[in-house]
């Protein structure tokens, strides 16, 4: 979470709340680039396995797809990362998610 949060974090505010004239693509770039590394980690630590911790979802599975929530929001794209996208699928796709998203 810690290495990856901060750059969607960059990427959210060049992107959302940056004027178009004002937005740094070179920070989105870097920032693109900069998150591949500990999501190829978070990738290869997700093969084989159903989530994080355990066969189970947990803690780690709701913290770390709540940062990951925030992709969504700039469209980046995770099919570099299929093992994590089909994790971050099934976390999404929980009956308690759909139901908290359906209240928003």
């Amino acid at each position: 979470m810690t290495e990856i949060e901060p750059h969607l974090i960059v990427m959210i505010r060049q992107e959302m709340f940056t004027p178009p004239e004002e937005c740094d693509l070179r920070a989105i770039e870097g920032a693109s680039e900069a998150i591949k590394a500990p999501l190829k980690v978070l990738d290869d630590h997700l093969k084989g396995r159903d989530y994080i911790l355990s066969n189970k979802f947990t803690i780690a599975d709701l913290n770390v797809a709540g940062v990951l929530l925030s992709a969504l929001l700039v469209g980046y794209d995770t099919s570099l990362f299929p093992a994590l996208t089909k994790w971050f699928e099934k976390c999404v796709s929980r009956d308690a998610h759909q139901r908290n998203r359906s209240r928003n």
